[in-house]
């Protein structure tokens, strides 16, 4: 099991306590819709907002049982998700996707 850390510091939102809200939801297709129902149970994100992507970072690694989820990119710049991906060890997709 992952380390427990906080992810949301103003509304103490930890790792575990975004897992508990996503138990159930077996389908990951959109991580905007998973962050809307994490948001609802949890209330992350809704101080100042600092934690936003890492709050999708985290939904991703845990629907995706530890792999990168390029859904993420919808979210993030182009430079951030190849930055991602590039420590994820996955530099053919980022050329690609730079490519493009």
């Amino acid at each position: 099991m992952k380390e427990n850390y906080m992810v949301c510091n103003c509304m103490q939102v930890s790792y575990n306590s975004i897992a508990a809200a996503l138990e159930g939801h077996t389908k990951f297709e959109d991580v905007l819709q998973l962050f809307n129902v994490v948001q609802a149970i949890t209330h992350c994100s809704t101080g100042c907002g600092g934690c936003h992507d890492k709050v999708l970072e985290v939904i991703s690694e845990i629907m995706m049982e530890g792999s990168y989820s390029l859904l993420l990119i919808v979210s993030m710049s182009l430079t951030k998700a190849c930055s991602l991906l590039l420590e994820r060890s996955k530099p053919g997709i980022c050329w690609e996707m730079r490519r493009a």
